[in-house]
């Protein structure tokens, strides 16, 4: 009786490995847009969970943060003790002091809360945040402003958050700089 042995080595074989092959390119770009999405979603959550603070801080001392200059809230008393009240630090360990006004976390650069209308859209690349007019009828909202994000997770995270990619409008905003991206996301 005659037995072939290694016909697994032709077509057959080579059917089977291209098959292999398609399936784990398929499968390899969606682990990639899957981590993706996920490092999107950590972020979204971590400027959540800075708004938290902010509210915490609030609750315990009865005001909110000190302001640095007409429109920046000063994020280092999130982490430095300050006035009666106070039970911080109020954000995690992964952010730490850069100075006396800001906050920097350890994988972006300094990040802060500014105050900033809404509407219009802003006049972006020369304004990321233009200054809430006084004594208007403006709703002046408080954004965060990160510095460090790369154009392309700013288009993801934009995308995430407003449906769409536009830079000057909606809820997520931003613009670059010659060495960074400014970011601008909206609470109220």
């Amino acid at each position: 009786m005659f037995f072939r042995r290694g016909a697994m080595f032709g077509l057959d074989a080579r059917i089977a490995l291209a098959i292999f092959g398609a399936l784990s390119v398929i499968s390899g770009a969606a682990l990639y847009s899957a981590i993706q999405q996920a490092k999107v979603v950590s972020l979204v959550t971590q400027f959540q969970e800075y708004a938290k603070a902010r509210e915490q801080f609030m609750l315990d001392t009865g005001q909110d943060l000190s302001l640095v200059g007409s429109r920046n809230l000063k994020t280092a008393e999130l982490v430095t003790k300050t006035g009666s009240g106070w039970k911080g630090p109020y954000v995690s360990d992964d952010v730490y002091t850069t100075d006396t006004n800001y906050l920097k976390t350890s994988r972006y650069a300094q990040w802060m809360f500014v105050l900033a209308p809404k509407t219009p859209a802003w006049n972006i690349p020369t304004d990321l945040t233009p200054t809430c007019a006084a004594n208007t009828s403006e709703v002046c909202y408080i954004w965060i402003h990160m510095l460090g994000i790369t154009q392309n997770f700013n288009e993801q995270i934009d995308l995430y958050i407003d449906g769409e990619v536009n830079a000057q409008e909606g809820n997520y905003r931003w613009r670059s700089n010659a060495t960074y991206y400014n970011v601008g996301l909206a609470f109220n």
